[in-house]
């Protein structure tokens, strides 16, 4: 076993099953440093961030499938509107809307902001991912996902948060 494994062969004695344990692999355990935080979790964290998308060898970036995650819809340039806006399918948001009067409404569907999109509206659907800003409320039923920036009051079933994410507003666990 080399010297940089994160295991260390180490013998355990154990009065009853000497035998069984003899040569149990041991996790060794962190040093404390002052001035830093150990994050034991944090490899799982990443791993979990990275499975939600899915990798493509080819070009090294990671993406969202349209399919598993149903997106029919797509807004692309600046959209303005007023009312409610109910969608069927999954929507994608690639640029600008401004709505500060109206909703977006999939109720049981995904809705993705792009990196660089702001919308201005309230939301509410299954799967909320965030990657740009959103500048009003949302209610997700499901997973929300924020990378990016939500100002506004947001109610979520389950709440994912990485990078530099930020929220303004109050978040608001959904009843089970």
């Amino acid at each position: 076993m080399s010297m940089n494994s994160p295991m260390t062969n180490v013998a355990a004695f154990s009065p009853r099953n000497s035998d069984e344990h003899a040569h149990q692999q041991v996790a060794p355990t962190a040093p404390s440093v002052p001035g830093r935080t150990i994050a034991k979790k944090l490899p799982a964290i990443l791993k979990a961030i990275v499975s939600r998308f899915k990798e493509n060898e080819e070009e090294g970036y990671l993406y969202i499938d349209h399919a598993e995650e149903n997106l029919k819809n797509q807004l692309i340039g600046v959209t303005e509107f007023e009312g409610v806006m109910v969608l069927k399918h999954g929507l994608i948001i690639d640029e600008d809307v401004n709505a500060p009067k109206g909703k977006l409404r999939l109720p049981d569907q995904t809705v993705i902001i792009t990196e660089g999109a702001v919308v201005r509206a309230e939301i509410e659907c299954k799967k909320l991912i965030n990657l740009g800003k959103l500048e009003g409320g949302a209610k997700v039923r499901g997973l929300l996902v924020n990378y990016g920036v939500i100002e506004g009051d947001v109610e979520y079933g389950s709440l994912e948060v990485a990078g530099n994410a930020s929220f303004r507003g109050r978040l608001l666990p959904l009843a089970d």
